[in-house]
């Protein structure tokens, strides 16, 4: 088979980084007052692909009880991110990580976790990540331990705006398994590993936030 050509979403890998880096920014704020509703005062969360670890620098300064494992496949990203967190007590040192295969190799060695959060990266990965995300969640999480997903999603197999309808295909023109994920096909992948949706909501520019918690 012909490999596939990777494009970088939006043109190029400095364009990318960009409006990623600036969505993050925005998102950072109503993620955490979601996540607020449901984390106890302490506790130990990974983050699949941290990005330069705009979300996880604020969550930390947030919940300085918690400690925060951040992890990247992007080898430009993790040495942002490890400057970036070298002075934060409660942050790890980043962890190289391919979140799509099924060894997660030095995380698995950091479990167990009461919380696993992956933003913005399920519908610019391949499938198998999503995949990954609710198995691994399964066996790293703690008895009530939460999974958390942000990104544009379809719901019943509908987009939610024309926005949406645009951006999913254009990762898919980039990366034949790029694209927007179901709403309900990660409710039903939750079920299959034991973990229950508690909380579905609309976010800013047309996202998505769920939270499902390990049973």
């Amino acid at each position: 088979m012909e490999k596939q050509e990777f494009r970088y979403p939006f043109g190029d890998k400095e364009t990318y980084k960009q409006r990623y880096t600036s969505a993050a920014e925005r998102s950072k704020y109503p993620i955490f007052d979601m996540l607020s509703k449901y984390l106890p005062e302490k506790g130990t969360a990974l983050e699949v692909a941290s990005g330069i670890g705009q979300h996880m620098t604020y969550f930390a300064e947030k919940l300085p009880k918690w400690r925060f494992v951040p992890t990247d496949i992007d080898k430009e990203n993790l040495e942002q991110l490890q400057q970036r967190v070298a002075s934060i007590p409660n942050i790890d040192e980043p962890i190289w990580l391919d979140a799509s295969q099924e060894d997660w190799g030095a995380v698995e060695k950091k479990a167990p976790f009461d919380l696993i959060i992956a933003i913005n990266c399920i519908h610019v990965s391949p499938r198998a990540l999503h995949l990954q995300l609710f198995q691994k969640s399964k066996n790293l999480l703690n008895p009530g331990g939460f999974l958390f997903i942000y990104a544009a999603c379809k719901v019943d197999g509908q987009y939610t705006s024309e926005s949406n309808k645009n951006f999913d295909e254009m990762l898919r023109s980039t990366h034949p398994e790029f694209g927007l994920r179901d709403v309900k096909d990660m409710q039903r992948l939750a079920k299959e590993n034991q973990l229950e949706c508690v909380e579905v909501s609309e976010m800013p520019a047309s996202n998505t936030a769920l939270l499902f918690r390990k049973q």
